[in-house]
C-alpha cells in the first residue's frame, strides 16, 4: 500500500479533479455568486403560495440554485476529506454554512408556510405543470404529520446552526485524534492508521499483526467511554425528535424516507438469524483447513489472513481493465462511462496523512459532468471490489440524471446499495469465470462469501444491535455506558451466531463503526445485496433483456416514486417474506462447493 505523508505528493493522475467544479476564478467567487442569487427566495417567503404560477417560478430558481450550490457542496466537501486538518477551508465551510443559514433563518420555517397552505398544495399538485413533482408534493404531505408547532418549527431552524454533528467528532477522534503507534517493517517506520489497518493484517509475518493489532485495539479502547457517550447522545438526540414530532419510533422515523415498513425490517432479521448456521459451517470448515495448513490454530490477530496464496496485488491500472471487462453485461453506454471515469479524473485513489478513511461516490451531483468517487487504494482484490462498488453509485447517478429532472434524481440508500451490490456481483462472476485451477475458485469463492457474510449478516447483526439501542432510549432504559452498549451487543452476537471473542478489547466494535452514525443505513446495506443478487440471478438465467430492464426500470428511475413501488417495476415484492430463499440457498451451494475444494486442498 502506497501511503503519502502529504495528499500534493500523490501525481494528479491519481486525484479526482475538483477544480473543474470552479467556474469562477476562486470557490470564494462562487460562493458569493451562489449566495446572492440564493437570496430571491426572500422574494417569494409568501408570494409563491398566492398562485400556481408564482409556486412554480419559486421552484425553478431552487433549481438553479441547487446546480449552483451542489459543485460548491462538492468543493468543499471533497476537498476537506482529503485532508481533514485544513483550518483554511474548515473555516470557509463554516462561514459559507453560516451565511446560507442566516438566509434559512430570514426566509422563516418552510414546513410551517406548507402547513398553512396545505390545502392549495393539495390542489397545484394535482396540476398539469407540476406533473414532475408528484413525489416532491407526496413527501410534503407526508412530513406534514409530523410538524411541530409552529414557534418550535421557528425555534428549531434559528438554533440550527448550533446543531451538534456527533458524526463529525466521531470521524475526527477515529482519523485523526487517536494514535494507533507504529511498527517497524522493512527498516522502515510505518504509522498505523484506520487505512492501512486491514493491509497490515495480511502481512505474513506474525509479529506485524501481533503488534499492529493490539495497537490498534489498544489505542482504541483508551477512549471507549468518549466514543460510547459520543454514540448514545447521537441516538438519543434521534429519539428526542421522533418522539417530539409523534413518529411511533425512533426507527418509522429513519426509515420514512423509503416508507419502509418494520415488517419487512423484521423479516430481515429473521431471515439472517434462520440462516446462521452457514455462518458457522463456514467458520467450522475455516478454521479446519487454518490448521492443516499451518499446523496449529487460530489465533485472533490470524483473522485477516488468506488460506491460499495466489496473486496478491492490483494495480489501479489492472483494477480499470479488469473492471471494463467484467460490466461488459451492462452495454455499451455504461462501458463507455465508466472508461470515461477512469480517463477523466472522477477518482481520488491513493491513501494520505488526514485523508478520510473508507471509500464513497459522492451525493448532491446532479448537474456535475465528474460523479466522483473518493477511495483508498491498498492494492488488494478489496480495492477492486471496492471500486466496483463505488462504480455503481457513480453510474446509478449517470443514468438517473440523465433521465430525471432534479426533483426525482435523489434516490435513497435503500436503492442506491442495490446498484453497487449488483456490480460486485458482476465482479466476482468475471474472477470465478477466470478461475483456471482448484486454488484460484477457492479464493474466488472464499471472497464472495466473506462479502457476503460482512455485506448481509455482519450488516444486519449491526442493524439490530442499533435498533436495540433505539428501543431502549425510546423507552427510557438506561444506556449510559460501555459496559450498557456491550450487554445489548453480546445479546445479538448470540441471535446472529458470532462468534465470541476472549479478547474483551474487540468489543470496541460496539461503538466504532462509522455507519451508526448513518441514519439507520445498515439493513439498507444488508437489503441492497439482497435485491441485487436477485437481478443477478436473473442475469445468470439469461432471463430475457434483464440488463434492459435493470437500466431502464431501475437505474434510471432515480427518486420517481418509493423504492418499494420502483422495485414492483421489476417483479421484486419486499412484502413477500420468501423472497429471498434461493439466494441463501445459492450461498449454501457455494459454502459446499469451497468446502469440497478446501478438503482437497488440506488433505494432510
Amino acid at each position: 500500500m502506497i501511503f503519502y505523508k502529504k495528499y500534493k505528493d500523490i501525481p494528479n493522475k491519481y486525484k479526482f479533479d475538483l477544480e473543474s467544479l470552479i467556474r469562477k476564478n476562486s470557490i470564494q467567487e462562487e460562493i458569493e455568486f451562489f449566495l446572492i442569487k440564493k437570496r430571491r427566495i426572500l422574494e417569494y417567503r409568501d408570494k409563491k403560495y398566492e398562485s400556481p404560477k408564482n409556486y412554480l417560478e419559486f421552484l425553478n430558481i431552487e433549481k438553479e440554485n441547487n446546480l449552483i450550490f451542489n459543485r460548491i457542496y462538492n468543493y468543499l466537501s471533497n476537498k476537506l476529506n482529503v485532508n481533514l486538518v485544513d483550518d483554511k477551508l474548515n473555516n470557509l465551510i463554516l462561514e459559507f454554512e453560516n451565511k446560507l443559514n442566516d438566509i434559512y433563518e430570514e426566509n422563516g420555517s418552510e414546513i410551517n408556510k406548507e402547513m398553512q397552505n396545505i390545502e392549495k398544495l393539495k390542489q397545484w399538485s394535482k396540476l398539469e405543470m407540476f406533473k414532475s413533482y408528484k413525489k416532491y408534493f407526496l413527501e410534503i404531505f407526508e412530513i406534514q404529520k409530523y410538524k411541530l408547532d409552529s414557534k418550535i418549527e421557528d425555534f428549531l431552524l434559528k438554533t440550527n446552526k448550533a446543531e451538534v454533528n456527533f458524526e463529525d467528532y466521531f470521524s475526527n477522534l477515529i482519523n485523526v485524534e487517536i494514535d494507533y503507534g507504529s511498527i517497524q517493517k522493512n527498516n522502515k517506520k510505518i504509522f498505523i492508521s484506520e487505512n492501512n489497518f486491514n493491509v497490515l493484517m495480511t502481512s505474513k509475518n506474525e509479529k506485524i499483526r501481533k503488534e499492529v493489532f493490539y495497537n490498534y485495539y489498544n489505542s482504541k479502547y483508551k477512549h471507549k467511554e468518549t466514543l460510547s457517550k459520543l454514540l448514545i447522545d447521537h441516538f438519543t438526540k434521534i429519539s428526542v425528535m421522533a418522539k417530539a414530532r409523534n413518529f411511533k419510533t425512533s426507527i418509522d422515523s429513519l426509515l420514512i424516507e423509503e416508507k419502509i415498513d418494520e415488517n419487512i425490517l423484521q423479516n430481515l432479521y429473521s431471515i439472517i438469524s434462520k440462516n446462521s448456521f452457514l455462518l458457522k459451517k463456514m467458520r467450522k470448515y475455516n478454521e479446519i483447513f487454518f490448521t492443516k495448513k499451518l499446523k496449529r490454530k487460530p489465533r485472533i490477530y490470524d483473522n485477516w489472513l488468506d488460506l491460499i496464496n495466489t496473486k496478491e496485488k492490483f494495480t489501479i491500472e489492472e483494477a480499470q481493465k479488469i473492471l471494463l471487462i467484467a460490466f461488459e453485461p451492462l452495454g455499451q453506454e455504461y462501458i463507455s462511462m465508466v472508461k470515461k471515469a477512469f480517463d477523466e479524473n472522477w477518482i481520488d485513489y491513493h491513501s494520505a496523512k488526514n485523508k478520510i478513511s473508507g471509500a464513497y461516490s459522492i451525493s448532491e451531483a446532479y448537474g456535475l459532468d465528474k460523479i466522483f468517487i473518493l477511495m483508498n487504494w491498498d492494492y488488494t482484490i478489496d480495492s477492486v471490489f471496492t471500486l466496483a462498488h463505488e462504480l455503481g453509485h457513480s453510474l446509478h447517478t449517470y443514468f438517473t440524471n440523465k433521465s430525471q429532472s432534479l426533483e426525482n434524481s435523489s434516490y435513497p440508500i435503500f436503492t442506491a446499495e442495490i446498484a453497487s451490490s449488483f456490480n460486485e456481483l458482476l465482479l466476482f462472476d468475471y474472477f470465478i469465470e477466470k478461475a483456471s485451477n482448484l486454488k484460484l475458485r477457492f479464493k474466488i469463492l472464499s471472497k464472495y462469501i466473506e462479502n457476503f457474510f460482512e455485506i448481509v449478516y455482519q450488516s444486519t447483526f449491526w442493524s439490530n444491535y442499533e435498533y436495540d439501542i433505539y428501543n431502549k432510549i425510546d423507552k427510557n432504559e438506561n444506556i449510559g455506558t460501555f459496559s450498557d452498549l456491550v450487554e445489548i451487543y453480546k445479546k445479538n452476537e448470540k441471535k446472529y451466531a458470532i462468534k465470541k471473542s476472549s479478547f474483551t478489547k474487540k468489543y470496541i466494535h460496539a461503538v466504532d463503526v462509522p455507519h451508526f452514525y448513518a441514519n439507520f443505513y445498515l439493513c439498507k446495506y444488508a437489503f441492497g445485496f439482497l435485491i441485487a443478487s436477485i437481478f443477478f440471478q436473473r442475469y445468470k438465467l439469461k432471463e430475457n433483456k434483464i440488463m434492459d430492464n435493470y437500466i431502464n426500470n431501475f437505474l434510471k428511475l432515480g427518486d420517481i416514486d418509493w423504492p418499494l413501488n420502483i422495485l414492483k417495476k421489476s417483479k421484486i415484492n419486499l412484502h413477500d417474506e420468501n423472497i429471498f430463499n434461493f439466494v441463501f440457498k445459492q450461498l449454501e451451494n457455494y459454502i459446499n462447493e469451497y468446502i469440497t475444494i478446501g478438503q482437497k486442498i488440506f488433505k494432510k
